[in-house]
């Protein structure tokens, strides 16, 4: 998948420096539905720390990680409806963690990094729901869900950058897990929904976290089967119980699921 990510950032990058000199109306939203297809995604491709040894990567653009550029366009949403503000944090969050791990590396996290991720921590914790796209207003209360799964999802990727590998401090454990509880807590009511199909992102920053084993049965046999006939999803279900199974004290969040992909030669993409 990665391949035809970069493939796919080739044309976009050429498309992008054309005039917006469009035909019709049609024609501007289409490029701006590709623009946010591909922006979407890009961003949930990280799983894992940005550009770790061994995993495949494609570089970062500014539409990326910004997507209010994207507001030019009648149909922006249709992937980031829950909040755009969130999904632009997913790729900042991958390089404050490589970039922790690189401070680590030398004997401590840097004043620098950590100031950048107290300032993200405190924007995800504010962050409050906006109002669904109209289009989808009979779905608002799904719509409030989504974006919290989102919330909690993304707590969890940067905690566990600020906080390093392997967590053996309980109270990590404990506030990591009271993520994981809230997430599967309100999980269920999008099972139905449209909003389901935008959940594969926060299944894995919740799998990797996983140390009950009924919550672990709940992502296998209630979660990811909603989705199961897709390879890529065959595939992250094989990661997990990798990383359930093994005994490494750093077979944990998304550095574990890095670890594990270098591990067992896997290349998983979740776009």
């Amino acid at each position: 998948m990665f391949a035809h990510l970069r493939a796919s950032r080739y044309l976009i990058v050429r498309l992008n420096r054309e005039p917006d000199n469009y035909e019709t109306t049609e024609e501007k939203e289409i490029h701006g539905f590709v623009l946010e297809v591909y922006a979407y995604l890009m961003s949930v491709a990280y799983i894992t720390p940005y550009g770790t040894p061994g995993s495949s990567t494609v570089p970062m653009d500014d539409f990326v990680t910004s997507l209010r550029t994207l507001q030019d366009y009648d149909c922006f949403g249709t992937f980031f409806g829950c909040g755009f503000t969130l999904f632009e944090k997913i790729p900042m969050i991958a390089e404050l963690y490589r970039l922790c791990l690189a401070d680590r590396a030398k004997g401590r996290v840097t004043n620098e990094s950590l100031g950048k991720c107290n300032e993200l921590l405190a924007s995800i914790k504010e962050w409050k729901s906006p109002p669904p796209p109209a289009d989808m207003a009979q779905f608002r209360a799904e719509h409030e869900i989504t974006g919290e799964i989102y919330r909690h999802a993304l707590l969890i990727y940067l905690e566990l950058a600020i906080y390093g590998s392997p967590v053996v401090n309980p109270k990590i454990v404990y506030q990591i897990q009271q993520h994981v509880d809230k997430i599967l807590s309100i999980q269920p009511d999008l099972n139905s929904s449209p909003y389901r199909c935008v959940l594969m992102w926060p299944a894995m920053m919740v799998g990797s976290c996983l140390i009950k084993e009924d919550q672990r049965r709940y992502m296998l046999e209630e979660w990811l089967v909603l989705h199961c006939r897709m390879n890529h999803i065959k595939q992250a279900i094989s990661l997990l119980k990798l990383l359930w199974e093994d005994d490494d004290g750093r077979a944990y969040g998304p550095l574990g699921l890095h670890l594990m992909m270098e591990k067992h030669s896997i290349k998983l993409c979740m776009a």
